[in-house]
């Protein structure tokens, strides 16, 4: 069984900015089908688009929280002074 862990942080803030974007995304996600709906010259379609926005809204809110959570669990935002923190309780300044 290995004795160490190595983490590339990196990866993690990639992760993290990755994750930050999935929930903007999926909270402009209405804005975008309403200006979507704005520029559809026929009015069924238009209709079509924002009712379909509408009621993708609760799974939209859902996905928004699961998504945060998994951030916020992961500690992907984190300031720079808790990898210091992380280094020095792993014994390295260098993970």
């Amino acid at each position: 069984m290995a004795k160490h862990l190595r983490v590339d942080l990196d990866q993690v803030d990639m992760v993290s900015t990755n994750l930050h974007s999935i929930v903007q995304r999926l909270e402009s996600a209405q804005a975008d089908a309403d200006q979507l709906a704005s520029a559809i010259p026929v009015e069924e379609l238009a209709d079509a688009s924002t009712d379909f926005a509408g009621k993708w809204d609760d799974r939209r809110k859902k996905l928004i929280e699961q998504v945060a959570s998994l951030q916020k669990e992961a500690g992907l935002r984190r300031p720079e002074k808790s990898r210091t923190a992380i280094d020095r309780w792993a014994g390295t300044a260098a993970l």
